[in-house]
């Protein structure tokens, strides 16, 4: 069963310049339990593509189904289907810098009205998971680049969502860590979720299950 189908899909932006047409009859499939890696340039589409599969933007024409129901345009729709299915994770790791680890993975729960004393067994319970059990205190600054990393993966599976969409998770760790990263992210796969990874890095991307590229807008297999 598919998890994720986009159907002709086409998204333009405005720019100085002009408009800007960022997808071209796009047409994916992604299924359940796939651990997929998006590759090409800069400029190509890609964070485009991954801000659509997370709803975080609409499509100017085309058809997003996810499960097999249609994903409409409208704010509140695509709002409860990123909190409900989807987790993020930046290059940059955007955490809260005058928070401490506890609480920067802590947010989402907060922001979905979880009791303090459940907030506070899931928070450790995840910590544990990604090999930072004892880090919960400490602040980001006060951390490796890889740690942060965890951290940031840490806070986007803290609701369980379905699927993770990682925006370049490894393009500013060294290889040791990548490592590291990639066995989280083949472990949170064996436990189910779909996963889909944007990533230059073409060794990175033969150790997943797929590899998709896009040009100029356009996807090739």
């Amino acid at each position: 069963m598919s998890k994720l189908r986009l159907e002709n899909v086409n998204k333009y932006y405005q720019s100085g310049s002009g408009t800007v047409h960022a997808l071209k009859n796009v047409s994916l499939e992604i299924e359940q339990g796939e651990l997929l890696a998006v590759m090409g340039r800069s400029g190509s589409g890609k964070s485009t593509l991954l801000k659509v599969l997370g709803g975080l933007t609409g499509i100017d024409t085309g058809c997003y189904y996810y499960d097999n129901k249609p994903l409409t345009n409208k704010e509140r729709h695509m709002s409860k289907f990123r909190n409900q299915h989807i987790g993020f994770i930046v290059q940059n790791y955007a955490l809260l810098y005058d928070r401490t680890v506890f609480e920067n993975v802590e947010l989402p729960l907060k922001y979905a009205g979880v009791r303090k004393k459940l907030r506070e067994s899931r928070v450790l319970e995840i910590l544990e998971q990604v090999g930072l059990e004892d880090y919960e205190q400490r602040f980001p600054h006060e951390l490796s680049g890889g740690e942060c990393q965890r951290v940031a993966i840490a806070r986007a599976i803290i609701n369980n969502p379905e699927v993770i969409l990682a925006d370049e998770p490894t393009g500013a760790l060294d290889e040791d860590t990548e490592g590291i990263i990639l066995d989280i992210f083949k472990e949170l796969n064996r436990d189910g979720k779909t996963i889909v990874i944007v990533t230059h890095d073409p060794v990175l991307a033969k150790k997943l299950h797929r590899v998709v590229y896009l040009n100029r807008g356009m996807i090739h297999e």
